[in-house]
C-alpha cells in the first residue's frame, strides 16, 4: 500500500469529505511555490503544510 491510496482505506480515519478539505487545504497553501497556480504542486518537498489550518470548529464544509 502506498501513501496514494491512503484515503481509500477505512482505517485511516478520512472519510471522503475529510479527504476533500485536506487536499484542497495543501493546494491552497502549496500549489503557487513555484510560481504557478495549476492545481499541481511541483515540489511536495518545498511544501510545509500546516494541518492546524484545519482544526475543528464546528461543522465541516467542504465547499468553504
Amino acid at each position: 500500500m502506498g501513501h496514494n491510496g491512503a484515503h481509500t482505506q477505512p482505517e485511516s480515519g478520512l472519510s471522503k469529505t475529510d479527504f476533500l478539505l485536506l487536499h484542497r487545504a495543501v493546494l491552497e497553501q502549496c500549489d503557487a511555490l513555484d510560481g504557478v497556480r495549476d492545481g499541481v504542486i511541483e515540489n511536495p518537498l518545498g511544501c510545509h503544510f500546516d494541518p492546524e489550518i484545519l482544526r475543528c470548529t464546528g461543522l465541516k464544509n467542504p465547499s468553504a
